[in-house]
């Protein structure tokens, strides 16, 4: 059978919402930096960036200098996924419509499934994990590699060779998302790129960052099988 990399984004491409017991960033801010603050970009900004990347944006609007931020970056990671596995432990995650199915279905074909998101290794896998789908991932580019997106695609891919013995072709490669920031580092690869338009952004949205193609969401799992091939 023909191999291929299906990569995915979670929040709000896989994860519909997610309940915590408490907000864990305040705290990791405060604990490692000395300064308790919420992340202070908009939704719209943020939503797509690896966490790294939230971290420096964050900081540097409260006055700190990138260097200074990267000197204590390994340790705020370390901190709030601790802080953040805590605050899961109470909370609820809700995946959108038919995603276990879909997934069931592209495993069988013996696809490889991987992750390209904002969010660190752990605190991605332990969302998985409480919504039943971590199984269907072994690889992927996480928020705690890289704060550059076009990097996680670049890790996930090795990852895939070395682990799989992927043998890249861009044509083989999906990458699914509900962002342009899903979308544009994809493209700069040559790799095939599904927007849903289950997050922020519209399908004209999706579709003007350069989207393949275009979907309401994930529900017509025929319909991304045929796209996927």
């Amino acid at each position: 059978m023909e191999q291929k990399l299906i990569l995915f984004d979670i929040d709000k491409t896989l994860i519909k919402e997610m309940e915590r017991s408490s907000n864990p960033w305040p705290l990791a801010f405060q604990s490692v930096y000395g300064i308790k603050c919420e992340i202070t970009l908009s939704q719209a900004n943020s939503h797509g960036m690896t966490h790294k990347q939230i971290v420096i944006e964050t900081l540097k609007n409260h006055g700190l200098k990138e260097n200074e931020i990267l000197e204590k970056m390994d340790l705020f990671i370390e901190t709030l996924e601790k802080i953040y596995k805590k605050s899961l432990e109470h909370g609820k995650i809700t995946l959108f419509p038919k995603i276990p199915k879909l997934l069931q279905k592209l495993s069988k074909k013996k696809y490889i499934l991987g992750l390209i998101t904002g969010n660190t290794k752990e605190i991605a896998f332990a969302k998985l994990k409480m919504a039943g789908i971590d199984k269907f991932f072994s690889i992927g580019g996480f928020g705690d590699d890289s704060a550059n997106r076009e990097e996680l695609i670049k890790l996930a891919i090795e990852r895939a060779k070395e682990k799989h013995h992927f043998q890249f072709d861009e044509k083989k490669v999906f990458v699914i998302g509900d962002t342009p920031k899903d979308i544009l580092p994809a493209k700069k690869f040559h790799l095939q790129t599904i927007g849903v338009a289950t997050g922020l952004y519209s399908k004209s949205e999706l579709k003007d960052s350069g989207a393949d193609f275009v979907i309401d969401n994930l529900e017509d799992i025929e319909k991304i099988l045929s796209i996927i091939g």
